[in-house]
């Protein structure tokens, strides 16, 4: 296999993993509440890292610095943004907090510019973000639920958007602050701390309980979500990063909309409305016009 056709296989196996990794969460709410699928999911990827971090026979952390860097980012790099990708779908459809999270490419450059002084923000980059700034303002004006009988509701749009700009900033701070750590451990740290977070919530609004009413469907949605989400992807996006670059690693954010459009129509009945197409193809168009400056 040529290394054309080893990238672009691996794009496309990164997009569907997380698109269909979206559809799978959606159907889950039938078996246990958003809340309680996404600590489950937390559990079960921190669960999936431990045999890579013992194969790579990876140390502890030596410094209190590192444990605490760890803490932050399993609160905020991990669990703050699955708890909130999550809930949100109860209020907007697996489209549309795919196209959330296809801006947040953009917005990690601004909070970078703003945080890093290396960081410019070129003509070509600015006009991106106008374009794909543009598109997120039509999404919202329009109140687009894409989820048919279902009216808009704020909290879904918020829960998106608060969820995006935490993985954004903590991408930031690991650029500044964690930028020659170890990958794996990096990850697999994180989701280890993003496990306490989560039950915490879920003890505070004693949703424990549930659990024993959850059928074998239910489970086996959840065990689909943490094996693609936090590892085919995963491994998909480290290898594209390691071997092709970081240009090819943020290509499977074209992708990720559409599959989730297309899955979302066909397995969830889900709509796409003329301003989610258009608001669509304005952050596509200005995430490209960003990537390429």
């Amino acid at each position: 296999m040529g290394r054309r056709a080893e990238a672009a296989g691996l794009i496309v196996l990164a997009a569907f993993a997380i698109a269909s990794s979206v559809i799978v969460t959606r159907l889950g709410f039938s078996a246990m509440s958003p809340l309680m699928f996404a600590t489950v999911r937390l559990v079960l990827a921190s669960l999936l890292f431990t045999p890579f971090l013992v194969a790579r026979r990876a140390c502890l952390p030596r410094t209190r610095r590192l444990w605490l860097d760890l803490a932050w980012l399993g609160a905020f790099n991990t669990a703050l943004p699955i708890v909130t990708s999550i809930a949100s779908l109860a209020y907007i459809s697996s489209t549309m907090i795919a196209l959330i999270y296809a801006l947040m490419p953009a917005a990690t450059g601004l909070i970078a510019y703003w945080a890093l002084h290396s960081e410019r923000l070129t003509r070509p980059k600015i006009a991106g973000l106008v374009v794909a700034g543009a598109g997120a303002v039509l999404l919202l004006l329009s109140g687009s639920t894409g989820i048919p009988d279902v009216a808009f509701d704020w909290r879904g749009y918020a829960l998106g958007i608060s969820g995006m700009l935490a993985a954004s900033a903590s991408a930031v701070y690991i650029r500044r602050h964690l930028a020659n750590q170890d990958t794996w451990v990096l990850a697999g740290g994180q989701h280890l701390f993003s496990v306490p977070p989560a039950l915490a919530l879920v003890f505070a609004a004693e949703e424990v309980q549930q659990l024993a009413g959850v059928a074998m469907e239910g489970w086996l949605q959840v065990v689909y979500v943490a094996l693609m989400n936090s590892g085919v992807a995963f491994v998909c996006l480290l290898v594209l990063n390691q071997r092709f670059g970081a240009v090819p690693s943020t290509l499977p954010s074209y992708l990720i909309p559409l599959m989730t459009a297309v899955l979302g129509a066909v397995v969830l009945g889900e709509v796409v409305t003329p301003a989610m197409l258009l608001g669509g193809a304005l952050i596509i168009t200005g995430l490209a016009v960003y990537n390429r400056a």
